[in-house]
């Protein structure tokens, strides 16, 4: 669910500005041409608002950092006049699964230019990911029982090969995997059958087993909750408990049954913990197995985004810097009584 960062700050803001000059507004521009928000600002000596707002509904908030200074020279940049975001005094990020569309920032303004007409500088820089359009999402599959602690062998097959569905199953098995996923876990996805011992022909000791693992999106995406595309596909010989982050998402006791779990609302960002407590039944040894897929929908389209108002001196607008240069932004803003 999309929501502000801070419904009270937002609300503080709003009365803030009741009996002030008029906010100045800017573009919020992510990728250097693309607008999908606006920074909004205000000042009443020694005060300064500043209001980040995610107008376009596909993108959404990851991090913001801001600094305020007398003069364009004072900001954090290295010798070529390039910005340095991470080095700005007041920073903040937040998780993608919140859905942040709104900030808002309350400061004092530099003791040096802080009475009424002065002018100060104001660098905004953002990081927003695009969670919208489809384009910029895609299913991962970020975890499957080939990557367990160990690969069990075949029911009644000595030589712990492992090989596809059909025929390493027992036909309830394979059944289930043909007809209600109409998949084959191993062929497809690369899923393995697995155990917690190396057994004898398949057989396992009676009881419980655990197999844990963390997960995340591949490098430079961003987890997305959409309410259907996160899931566990996975079957085990008894029985079985899924947890993700310490929440049971489901469990079965069916064990010629292979089950589609949905994982929204238990996720969490960057890194997913994720356990299956299996269960060996009978009196004696027996075969016993688990397989397993879990599928993550995850966002690559990750953008810088600055306030609009003036290019650094090593940006494109800034001297005659060409369009391969630095397109950071700087704001200025005339202080108000």
């Amino acid at each position: 669910m999309r929501h502000l960062s801070s419904l009270l700050g937002a609300t503080a803001l709003s009365l803030s500005f009741a009996g002030m000059a008029q906010a100045q507004t800017f573009d919020l521009n992510a990728g250097q041409t693309t607008t999908v928000g606006t920074v909004q600002v205000t000042s009443a000596a020694p005060d300064l608002w500043i209001a980040i707002d995610i107008t376009d509904p596909d993108w959404i908030l990851l991090s913001r950092a801001v600094e305020v200074q007398c003069s364009v020279g004072d900001i954090p940049q290295t010798k070529k006049g390039n910005p340095i975001p991470g080095h700005f005094s007041e920073k903040a990020s937040f998780n993608p699964l919140d859905e942040v569309i709104d900030d808002d920032i309350h400061l004092t303004l530099p003791s040096a230019c802080d009475g009424e007409g002065e002018t100060v500088v104001i660098a905004v820089h953002t990081t927003v990911a695009n969670i919208g359009d489809q384009a910029c999402l895609g299913v991962q599959q970020v975890l499957s029982s080939e990557s367990s602690t160990q690969v069990t062998e075949a029911y009644g097959d000595t030589t712990g090969t492992p090989r596809n569905s059909t025929e390493q199953f027992p036909k309830p098995w394979n059944d289930s995997v043909s007809s209600d996923l109409d998949i084959d876990l191993e062929t497809d996805f690369g899923a393995q059958f697995v155990w917690d011992g190396e057994g004898n022909a398949g057989d396992q000791p009676v009881g419980a087993v655990s197999f844990a693992h963390t997960y995340s999106c591949s490098p430079g995406t961003v987890i997305v909750d959409d309410g259907s595309s996160n899931s566990l596909q996975i079957g085990c010989d008894n029985e079985y408990e899924a947890f993700l982050n310490g929440t049971s998402v489901g469990s079965d006791s069916d064990w010629p049954t292979v089950e589609t779990l949905d994982l929204s609302g238990n996720l969490a960002s960057p890194v997913n913990t994720f356990e299956i407590d299996a269960v060996n039944g009978g009196s004696d040894p027996n075969p016993a197995m688990c397989i397993y897929v879990v599928d993550v929908l995850c966002s690559s389209c990750i953008e810088t985004g600055w306030g609009m108002d003036n290019f650094f001196s090593a940006g494109r607008g800034g001297g005659n810097g060409g369009p391969k240069r630095n397109w950071a932004n700087y704001i200025e803003h005339t202080v108000e009584d």
